[in-house]
């Protein structure tokens, strides 16, 4: 429904929202690093914080669809990064606004957990999920996020996207 009312704007009114959308949004997709879990060594979100060893784990590859895939089969991934708010964005100030971390997933299961503490969490179904790291943000506030998910049985799971 959004792309049939986006269809009928002006050019004009389309070039200011996408500015709008570039200014207040930026792309993490790239920055999380991975660990894929084995029967061997299961993970905790305690693991995480102040974890030597996340600092180790390569950068996540995304896919031709900008995805983090990873085989079927009900695979745990661990995603794991730091997000340090600056002093500006796109030459704007950010102090005192509020950061949320938007994400989608296909994922049988999807465990949020943001400075070791599980905020959020959905499956199949519910994959999507907007996080509020902070309501009044500060320059060099910083936020660690791990993301657990376990990929379906009969699909390769993905973290679509994340903002």
């Amino acid at each position: 429904m959004a792309s049939d009312l986006t269809s009928t704007l002006p050019a004009s009114l389309l070039s200011s929202l996408n500015r709008l959308r570039q200014l207040n949004t930026q792309d993490v997709q790239a920055r999380w690093q991975q660990y894929l879990e084995t029967s061997q060594e299961i993970l905790t979100p305690a693991d995480l914080l102040g974890a030597q060893s996340t600092l180790h784990w390569p950068i996540a590859p995304l896919n031709d669809r900008q995805h983090i895939a990873w085989d079927k089969g009900l695979q745990v991934l661990w995603l794991y990064q730091t997000i340090e708010v600056p002093a500006k964005q796109k030459g704007y100030p950010l102090t005192g606004l509020i950061l949320r971390l938007s994400l989608t997933w296909w994922a049988e299961d999807a465990q949020i957990y943001v400075d070791g503490a599980l905020v959020q969490s959905g499956d199949l179904f519910e994959c999507f999920a907007r996080v509020c790291l902070s309501e009044s943000v500060q320059t060099g506030q910083v936020f660690q996020v791990a993301i657990r998910l376990v990929s379906p049985s009969h699909d390769n799971g993905a973290l679509v996207r994340s903002h």
